[in-house]
């Protein structure tokens, strides 16, 4: 046998002191000589040939391309290997770096308390950004209602109405156009619908919401807003949809309502209400909409308040009314859109397909 060479031997050593073994069979499938052009042995012409290459046989020779095949193999795996972990690194540090801004960001806004939600919108409408204190997902509560910039936003009110004043004072030629750009004045901030899904805003908050000098839209599902917080509201000239489905208001309260001059339409509930409301209601001359969450009205109560000169839809969840009170409504005023209990009525002539926001589909009640 011989002597074993350090791995560092380079490939002339290798095969310079290679042997060829007595008793070598054939080839193995990744030679690249035909088996059949192997021989065990030397021929004649074999000597000449050592004699031609310094005293290395012939054979030695043939062995060689084998050797380099394999070494060489060898040393292409390694660089494929290496270059294929090299990609691999560069890869995952490039999706790393890209994916990290994105985790920091959603992780902050997880991170965001109520309070520090309810200041970015505050902020979004001073800047000019968003008109409605939206709140669809978080409590809202007393502290934060009392962090609105009122001051600052009835002053720039004032403002914002001197300068409509002023523009209408602008005399101009008869006959020409007037410019149809957005008017300078209609860009103040403000806020002009709040709309509050979760936690409760009581009689106090009302009384902040109420000094918001552009509110047109109020919304507070969660709210048991009572008689005496409703007053500060009753001051409002540009309220004209009020949703109030967990009020504890009483027909007082509902009788109220006629001071708000702008209101076109109510949503409202109460435990306190009950069919005598509708002669209240009745006096809401200027009700184009109408929804009552679990009050009792009967026959009677559907006509006083079928009687609203420009009502077009009534909604009624839980009411008293039976088939004869609703023949008559439809018999004596048939341009009405009728829901009972968040369905169409099945006369209803004004029917149409309802959009599940679930779903996402769309379905005819």
């Amino acid at each position: 046998m011989p002597e074993s060479k350090p791995e560092d031997e380079s490939l002339d050593e290798v095969v310079s002191n290679t042997e060829p073994m007595a008793d070598e069979g054939p080839e193995s499938d990744d030679s690249l000589e035909p088996a059949g052009e192997q021989e065990a042995g030397g021929d004649p012409g074999d000597a000449s040939a050592d004699d031609a290459t310094g005293g290395v046989p012939a054979s030695r020779f043939k062995r060689m391309p084998k050797l380099f095949s394999r070494v060489l193999s060898t040393r292409r795996r390694q660089v494929f290997f290496a270059v294929g972990m090299i990609g691999l690194v560069v890869v995952s540090v490039v999706a790393y770096r890209w994916r990290k801004p994105i985790a920091e960001v959603v992780t902050i806004q997880e991170d965001l308390s109520d309070s520090s939600k309810f200041d970015q919108i505050i902020k979004q409408i001073v800047e000019g950004e968003e008109t409605r204190l939206y709140l669809p997902d978080f409590a809202v509560d007393q502290k934060m209602l009392e962090r609105l910039p009122i001051e600052m936003l009835v002053q720039e009110k004032g403002k914002a109405m001197a300068l409509k004043a002023e523009a209408d004072k602008e005399e101009r030629p008869p006959g020409k156009r007037t410019n149809f750009d957005k008017p300078a004045w209609s860009d103040y901030p403000r806020i002009e619908a709040v709309l509050a899904d979760q936690g409760v805003v009581t009689d106090e908050g009302l009384a902040v919401l109420a000094q918001l000098p552009d509110l047109e839209h109020l919304r507070l599902r969660l709210s048991p807003i009572s008689d005496d917080g409703l007053k500060p509201l009753l001051n409002s000239d540009t309220l004209w949809l009020l949703n109030l489905p967990h009020s504890r208001l009483t027909k007082e309260g509902v009788e109220s309502l006629v001071q708000l001059p702008k209101l076109r339409q109510l949503r409202l509930g109460s435990p306190h209400l009950g069919n005598d409301c509708s002669r209240r209601i009745s006096k809401l001359t200027n009700l184009r909409g109408l929804h009552l969450i679990g009050v009792p009205v009967t026959d009677e109560g559907v006509k006083l308040i079928c009687a609203l000169p420009h009502l077009e839809s009534l909604y009624l969840d839980d009411s008293a009314v039976t088939d004869a009170g609703w023949d008559w409504v439809f018999r004596n005023h048939p341009e009405l859109h009728i829901h009972i209990n968040q369905r169409h009525h099945d006369r209803d002539p004004k029917a149409h397909a309802h959009v599940n926001m679930q779903a996402g589909a769309k379905s005819a009640e």
